[in-house]
């Protein structure tokens, strides 16, 4: 068979596209994707070894030229949509939300052929909400999600993520990374955060890390600015034990002598404990956050859906920023699941302060009981494969077995 999907703009369109995609190529199925020439897919899809042709696209901003560029990007990729379907002839269009999903929705619909949307937020996106009456089935990542849409087509599936493919558990994460003891985990996505990047700067730079690891990914766009904002607070000191374009390792000496694994100058693997301290390594980018994340005890972090979906999958207690600017504040919404559960604790951006954010941490990484009470309550979001779930809904509209 062959399939159609649609993703594209971030990472937390695509990511359930190629996971979804590579399930199905798996099963010996074919895959296109469609996307436009100016989102992350241009990147990410042919990585990861599948074709992508290109539509036009793009959301739906504020502003009233932005908004005639929008309807005139919808009409002119349906079009593009509906020659894409009668070359590919694809059994199935799948989108994954977003804009790009909108006009192969439309197309879909005009040729009748099946469709599914994958809604990975919990308040479901405009596309998502357009088409849930006029398509087959739509698959959702959390309960919430279902709820507000209030269709008998809507399946909960889970969201599809990394985490589940990893199946080392805490003690092994620590191990292999060389981490022992607490580890507080803060990032804030591919692009950073500006103001939390700032507020944790503030906490480093006065030396207000507890008795307690911390790894903290700035994000590339940021990495610079954090940095020199933390050279020019340390001198010379003694506490900074490694620089380089990509990462800081400080060892803040009123620490206690946990260790942490750093690259040393000579390219070799070394461990923090032989200065003492507190470790603290400041990069610009995780990429093994898998094994990370499962070493954490604490993350702070903001509430995109696939972020959330891996906190969950985890296990792990968390501080949820969310992105106010994002679509219908549907980061605010993702976190309030997490929050509900007892299972994190939302600050939004609006009311961050050093002082708020550094006394919650504290709360949490010194009170076992409940850092662990948290992470437990985390786990209850999980729901088995999302994967192997939204592929079971596929072939249940196809009526294959």
């Amino acid at each position: 068979m062959k399939f159609l999907i649609s993703a594209g703009g971030t990472g937390g369109h695509i990511t359930p596209g190629i996971a979804i995609a590579q399930s199905l190529k798996d099963d010996g199925h074919e895959v296109v994707f469609i996307g436009t020439e100016n989102g992350l897919e241009k990147e990410l899809i042919p990585k990861a070894g599948f074709k992508i042709k290109y539509i036009h696209a793009s959301g739906l901003n504020s502003g009233l030229v932005q908004k005639i560029k929008a309807v005139n990007n919808l009409n002119h990729g349906v079009k593009e949509c509906i020659d894409i379907i009668e070359e590919e002839k694809p059994d199935m269009c799948l989108g994954t939300g977003g804009y790009v999903t909108a006009p192969l929705m439309f197309a879909a619909n005009k040729l009748n052929v099946p469709a599914i949307i994958h809604e990975s937020n919990a308040l479901a996106g405009k596309t998502t909400k357009m088409f849930s009456g006029k398509i087959n089935e739509v698959c959702v990542g959390f309960q919430e999600t279902k709820n507000g849409l209030k269709r008998g087509n809507v399946v909960v599936t889970g969201n599809p993520n990394k985490m589940c493919l990893n199946t080392m558990n805490k003690e092994e994460a620590k191990l292999k990374n060389n981490i022992n003891g607490k580890l507080l985990l803060i990032f804030g996505g591919s692009q950073g955060a500006k103001q939390l990047n700032s507020t944790i700067c503030e906490i480093i730079n006065n030396r207000a890390i507890g008795d307690y690891n911390v790894i903290y990914a700035t994000g590339p766009k940021h990495f610079k600015e954090v940095s020199d904002c933390i050279l020019q607070n340390f001198g010379d000191s003694t506490e900074v034990k490694a620089v380089s374009d990509d990462e800081i390792v400080l060892c803040l000496t009123n620490g206690s002598i946990s260790s942490l694994t750093f690259l040393n100058d000579s390219n070799t693997m070394k461990t923090m404990s032989d200065f003492g301290g507190n470790k603290v390594v400041v990069k610009k980018f995780i990429y093994n956050m898998d094994e990370i994340m499962k070493a954490s005890d604490l993350v702070i972090c903001r509430s995109g859906a696939l972020t959330c979906t891996e906190i969950s999958e985890v296990g792990v207690a968390s501080i949820l920023i969310p992105f106010p600017y994002a679509a219908e504040n549907h980061q605010y919404y993702n976190a309030k699941v997490i929050s509900d559960i007892g299972a994190g604790i939302i600050i939004e951006e609006k009311d961050l302060t050093t002082r708020d954010l550094l006394s919650k941490i504290n709360d949490i990484m010194n009170d076992d009981s409940k850092r662990n009470e948290m992470a437990e309550n985390s786990k209850k979001l999980k729901n088995g494969n999302p994967v192997e779930n939204i592929k079971k809904e596929i072939y249940k509209v196809l009526n294959v077995q």
